[in-house]
């Protein structure tokens, strides 16, 4: 397995981008950081085609404004490159995918090319992290990216949460980054965080409404098919979701609901979003 995330060598230090490389029982085989100075986070990784690793951050720069980072890497950890990406202004990364051509696409919220102050941002590159386009993404108010995939046909889609209206947003694009359509979903605060095309076509998509994990299965133009939502007697939220070989889903997020802290939470549904089961694992005090 391979797990990105940030780490803070004392207090007194800026964090560094962290990466994780286990065998398949989960024991490091090692670990590699990146960084300098800045306050540096990671938030997404992928391995490449070539047996490496592209992953995705933010980078804190000398002014105090973020800007999305990209790292690509060797199969050992070692980097090949470091790239930023951003304006004058507050621009953050979340999430990153190797497309069909050997770049990249990485899905964030952008503030200096925003209409408004927070806009959904989508960044594609080429296979050496040079910015081939971007494009931000709005609607009346606030909007933040999540996730993001290259789907059958080419395009692009991406999800993330608006605040006016105050729901799941989902952009669907052609190649290019041009929007194809757009849809939301939910209301009471309803949250997008992870999506993945379907195999006939349509997408899953998996965040939060209410306080509860929330789950949309749409068809191929981004219409609702069903929603469900999933949780007990505390607050939980999904951070991805994918399809299973059975044609139901599985969701990673967190619960409070048997703990005083947060869990792992997973659930898993067949196709229609029913329960079979859930699991919470955690460590008390952490």
């Amino acid at each position: 397995y391979i797990v990105c995330g940030s780490r803070q060598a004392s207090e007194e230090c800026a964090t560094h981008v962290w990466l994780i490389k286990t065998d398949a029982n989960g024991d490091t085989t090692w670990t590699r950081t990146y960084g300098n100075t800045s306050w540096d986070d990671g938030w997404s990784v992928q391995q490449t085609d070539d047996g490496g690793y592209i992953i995705a951050g933010n980078t804190c720069l000398n002014d105090g404004q973020d800007d999305l980072l990209l790292i690509k890497t060797d199969a050992r950890g070692k980097a090949t490159w470091i790239k930023n990406y951003g304006g004058t202004l507050e621009d953050q990364g979340a999430f990153v995918q190797q497309t069909a051509d050997g770049g990249y696409i990485a899905v964030g919220t952008t503030w200096s090319f925003a209409n408004g102050s927070h806009n959904v941002w989508l960044v594609k590159t080429n296979a050496a992290g040079d910015e081939t386009w971007s494009k931000s993404y709005s609607l009346t108010g606030d909007e933040f990216g999540s996730s993001g995939q290259q789907t059958a046909d080419g395009g692009y889609v991406v999800v993330g949460t608006a605040n006016d209206p105050n729901a799941a947003y989902m952009v669907k694009t052609n190649a290019n980054g041009d929007t194809t359509w757009t849809k939301t979903f939910g209301s009471n605060g309803a949250s997008a965080s992870s999506v993945q095309q379907t195999r006939d076509s349509g997408y899953i998509i998996a965040g939060a409404s209410s306080g509860h994990i929330y789950l949309i299965r749409t068809n191929a133009v981004g219409d609702t098919i069903w929603t469900r939502t999933y949780g007990s007697t505390g607050l939980e939220r999904a951070n991805c979701v994918r399809q299973t070989t059975d044609g139901g889903y599985i969701m990673a997020g967190a619960t409070n609901s048997f703990s005083v802290e947060y869990d792992i939470y997973l659930v898993k549904t067949d196709s229609c979003g029913d329960t079979i089961w859930t699991r919470a694992w955690g460590i008390p005090g952490t």
